[in-house]
């Protein structure tokens, strides 16, 4: 599947101010799922663009700036081809993963972060939200993850949210609702009481009723999206969309893997300028697919 992914973000102050370097998450790396066909980065005022490597192996660009700006406008544009592989593609010599987990040791060394909650303040409230719905039972650690999955979109109602920061899953319980962002950490941190290393993958989302106009049901489509990776012993890394109940979809783009919402920020920087002179920025992101 081929797709144009475009993705705007647009700062307007109301006095010129100095911007200092600004952070980049906007490009995914190559693989046998995904192949970056072209890109370009288009950013006025002018600056100068630096590419390295994050702690994840995430691309990440830093954007350095001279002189004042009464504006700051950032455009990526991607053009790219995705490779799906569903799950049970993925199934080695027809096998299933047993549940509760069996991580080996190498595993288990690599994954050590990965494996730890973020905020251990909330387990108790997940072990209850977990025991209620029975989450832990089964032998089959894709089947419960699934069901996990469904539980989150199920469990919660979606809104939009467009302040900063991701809520914290007892937070979660307590509002009854969240947007992606939210729905993906919570099910990350929910995977982790159950013993599954999660990881916070963050990206875009294609939905095909967005070429006429309307996302038909389908949550997160027209912005940046956040979902959740989880290990699975055999199969390896899968995605799980709690906010669509999508697992492994090839309508999931993804550019960047981390341990915590927090890391994955599209844009981040910051500027100095009069009290008062900056604003919530407009942010457009546009997912076509090639017929």
């Amino acid at each position: 599947m081929r797709f144009t992914i475009t993705h705007t973000t647009r700062y307007s102050f109301t006095a010129p101010v100095e911007l200092h370097p600004h952070r980049l998450m906007v490009r995914p790396r190559d693989g046998h799922h995904l192949r970056i066909v072209d890109t370009k980065l288009s950013v006025s005022p002018h600056a100068q663009a630096i590419w390295s490597f994050d702690v994840f192996g995430n691309s990440v660009g830093t954007l350095s700036f001279s002189g004042m700006a009464n504006e700051l406008v950032i455009t990526s544009t991607l053009d790219l081809e995705r490779f799906p592989a569903q799950p049970e593609d993925l199934v080695l010599e027809g096998r299933t993963t047993s549940y509760p987990l069996n991580y080996t040791p190498e595993e288990r060394r690599d994954l050590a972060t990965l494996l730890l909650m973020d905020d251990e303040r909330g387990i108790d409230a997940l072990n209850q939200w977990i025991d209620e719905r029975g989450l832990r039972e089964g032998d089959d650690a894709l089947e419960v993850a699934r069901r996990l999955m469904v539980a989150v979109k199920d469990g919660f109602r979606y809104e939009a949210r467009y302040d900063e920061g991701t809520m914290r899953p007892a937070r979660m319980l307590e509002a009854g609702s969240g947007t992606c962002r939210d729905y993906a950490f919570f099910m990350i941190e929910a995977a982790r009481v159950l013993g599954f290393a999660a990881r916070f993958a963050t990206g875009y989302l294609y939905s095909p009723a967005l070429d006429g106009g309307a996302a038909d049901g389908v949550m997160g489509a027209a912005a940046t999206h956040a979902w959740a990776e989880l290990y699975i012993p055999a199969i390896g890394w899968v995605d799980f969309d709690p906010t669509n109940a999508l697992t492994g979809s090839a309508d999931l783009i993804k550019v960047a893997s981390v341990r915590k919402p927090s890391q994955a920020s599209p844009v981040s920087g910051s500027f100095t300028g009069p009290a008062g002179a900056g604003g919530a920025p407009q942010i457009s992101v546009a997912v076509n697919r090639h017929i």
